[in-house]
Order: structure tokens, then sequence, then C-alpha cells
């Protein structure tokens, strides 16, 4: 009977065991890229020439407790790519990318030299930058922790510690230069000197996502709806005639800050109201006749725009420093050590934009779905866990079951002895 126990407890543990690990199984993805549109300066070292884009964005699937440092290795891995690095990628590793080998651009150039693209490859300010949801990051790769849609961008800054590619560390501007939404109309149209907005979604349309344009990407713009705060092309809900907050800071931890703030109200019209409208435009003829519909058109809705994603960010993870003991080289000045920054592009590098604007046609598609492929996710896991835990109950109760049964068998037995 005690080996009977044993067995049904293991049983049990099992289940349990089985649907523990599926209800806390991966939880979505995040999308990263390589790219290199650093501004060669007067050392243009190993890589005198731009090396356009590297890894176009792709998707990588996220698990438990993945940092931004651990995806970029695995997609690395699943590449076939060789990166140079410190640290470790778990949180709190002082995880340091200094440089990747043995690729193949997107245009075909291959770079296997045993050194690669990275630290000191076109002068002392060169190096690698991440952009964290159109943010200059201002730690480490491996402080942060990522979620379901979040997108990374490593690019290659060449001259000016990253503001070539858009991030000037010295510069406190926070300047919101535009905002881009996913469906709706913005009204009146952005301008810098303009503060308060109006968008008007579409008829029905209760959900939306946004991403600005920055003077300065080292500034971090969030998005703040009812309590909680959202990032760039981070998908949250909305109700009619409620306000977003659009905020940027600009904080280098050095004493120079900034910061800018914009208002959006929101506008979604109703069936109620649409029915309205076309009653207003019913009229009846002069002569008595029986009226006629002049106008049979409902409230006009607005095509959804996409986010243009703004590929000239990302920031740099560079943590550059003259101590070559323990051989880490940083590229940041002595006042930014150990302070990782993002790199985005420069709005001024044509290539950049133009290259980029044409990738982002099937990247802002991904996005407009996105809602509705993130809904989808997150109804097959509570389905899951449903059936799983139901499962398992199930699992319980019949054991348990089963234990009665023998228990009862056991005193019938001793009892007829």
């Amino acid at each position: 009977m005690k080996k009977l126990f044993a067995l049904i407890l293991v049983v049990i543990t099992v289940i349990l065991s089985f649907g523990v690990v599926n209800v806390s199984a991966n939880s979505g993805y995040v999308t990263i890229s390589f790219q290199d549109y650093g501004i060669r300066g007067s050392d243009k070292g190993d890589f005198p020439h731009q090396l356009g884009k590297i890894i176009n964005k792709t998707k990588v699937k996220i698990n438990k407790n993945d940092t931004i440092a651990t995806v970029t290795l695995r997609l690395l891995k699943e590449k076939g790519i060789k990166p140079a690095y410190t640290g470790k990628p778990e949180m709190g590793g002082g995880f340091y990318l200094a440089s990747i080998d043995n690729f193949t651009t997107v245009s075909g150039k291959k770079v296997s030299d045993g050194y690669g693209l990275g630290e000191f490859s076109v002068g002392s300010e060169s190096g690698w930058m991440i952009s964290y949801n159109n943010w200059f990051i201002n730690k480490g790769a491996s402080e942060f922790y990522v979620k379901n849609n979040d997108e990374i961008k490593w690019q290659f800054t060449a001259t000016g510690l990253g503001k070539d590619i858009g991030c000037d560390f010295n510069n406190p501007n926070a300047k919101i230069k535009n905002l881009h939404f996913t469906s709706g109309k913005l009204s009146p149209s952005f301008s810098t000197n303009n503060k308060s907005y109006t968008l008007t979604l579409p008829k029905g349309k209760s959900t939306v996502a946004i991403s600005a344009t920055l003077e300065n990407y080292y500034s971090r713009v969030t998005y703040h709806y009812n309590g909680k705060s959202y990032s760039d092309n981070e998908y949250f809900k909305v109700k009619d005639n409620t306000a977003i907050t659009v905020k940027s800071v600009f904080d280098n931890g050095e004493g120079k800050k900034d910061s800018d703030t914009v208002t959006v109200k929101v506008k979604i019209p109703t069936s109620k109201t649409t029915k309205n409208t076309t009653d207003k435009t019913t009229k009846k003829n002069t002569n008595g006749n029986s009226s006629k519909a002049v106008n049979k058109n409902s409230v006009k809705n607005n095509p959804d725009n996409n986010i243009n994603s703004i590929d000239n960010n990302s920031s740099k993870e560079n943590k550059i420093t003259d101590n070559k003991k323990n051989n880490t080289k940083e590229t940041v000045t002595d006042n930014s050590k150990n302070i990782s920054k993002e790199t985005v592009s420069n709005t001024e590098n044509a290539t950049d934009n133009n290259e980029d604007n044409n990738s982002d046609v099937s990247d802002n598609s991904d996005n407009l779905s996105s809602e509705s492929s993130n809904n989808s996710v997150k109804e097959i896991n509570t389905v899951n866990g449903f059936f799983i835990f139901l499962i398992i109950i199930a699992g319980v109760v019949v054991l348990a079951i089963i234990v009665c049964i023998m228990i009862l068998l056991k005193n019938n037995k001793e009892r007829k002895q």
C-alpha cells in the first residue's frame, strides 16, 4: 500500500509540473535588427564605407527572464554570426557587445576577417549602440528584460559617439517633432509649437499604437493613458472623449535635462452619431412628393495610418573606457562611463531613410495586425491554461477516488481476515 501511495504522489507531481511548464511557456516575440549607417570621419579604419543593413528586422521568440542581451545572442547564433563580448547576457551580467564577425550583409558583402565590425573599427568613437523601442538605453543590454512586441535595433556609430546617427548625449533636447498613429486622423496637423491635438479614430476602433519622431533619441518618449504608461508601437485601448499624454524626457545623468509634453484628445464616432448625420441629410422636395435621400453616406472612416518605423534610432551599448587592463574598451565620453546609449540614425542620412522606408512597408503591416495577433496569443494561452488546469484537477480527483477505493478494499479485506 505504501508503494501505491508513493506512485500516486509521483504521478500527481508529474501532472502538476506539466501544467506549470505549459502555463508559463513562451510569451511572444521581439524584433531585432543590425545595421551600419554611421557617418565616417577622417579615420575610416577597416570599413571606409557604410555596410548598410546587416540583419533585417527579424522576429525572435522570447522566454521567461530574457534580456536584450540573451535574445540578441540567440539571433546571432541562429544566423551563424560570431559575437565578441564581455560580461554575461543574463540580468545584471554587465553584458557588452564589442563586435560581430562572420556575416554577410543584406547587399551581399561578406565580412569574416577575425575581427569583425565593432569598437574602434573606424576610429576611437565607433562601436555598437542599441535602440530599445526608439530610446537610447542608459544601461547595458543585460539590464533590461524584454516583452512581447519590443523592438531592438543594433546600429553602428562611426563618429561623435552616436551623434552621427541621432544620439547626442550632450545635447539636452527632448523636442517631439512628429507623432505617428496606427489609425485615425490627427487634427490639426502636427507642429512643434502646438501642444494640443485631437485624434479621430475610425468608427468602432478602440485600440491604437503611437510612435514619435524626436529631435534627439537619447530622450525617452512614453505614452500615458488611464494611469498606465506605454512605449513606442505598443497597442493600448482607448475610449471616446479621453486624453493621451505624450511625454519626452532627456536626462543624461549629469545635470543636463529637458522635457516636452503633448496632449492628444481621443474621438471615436459611434453608430448613433452616424445615423443622426444620415437622417439630417434627408430632404423633401418642394412639390410635396415623397422624400428623397440626398446623402446616404455615413461618417467617413479614416484609413489606418501605418506607424512609420524610425530605423534611425538605436542605442549605444558601448561602455568604452581607456582602461585596457581588463580588455574592455568603451567609446562613450569619460563622464558617461558604464552608460549604454541607443543609436538612432540621423534624419539627415538619406540612404538610411530611403532603405528603411522601403523595408517598413512589410514591417508596418505586421504592426497593424499585431493587435489582433497579440490578442489571439493571449486568448490561446488563456484557453490552454484553462484546459490544463481542468486536466490537473480531473487527474487529482481521479487519483483521489482511486486512493479511496484502495483504502476501502484494504479495510474490507482486513475485516474478513
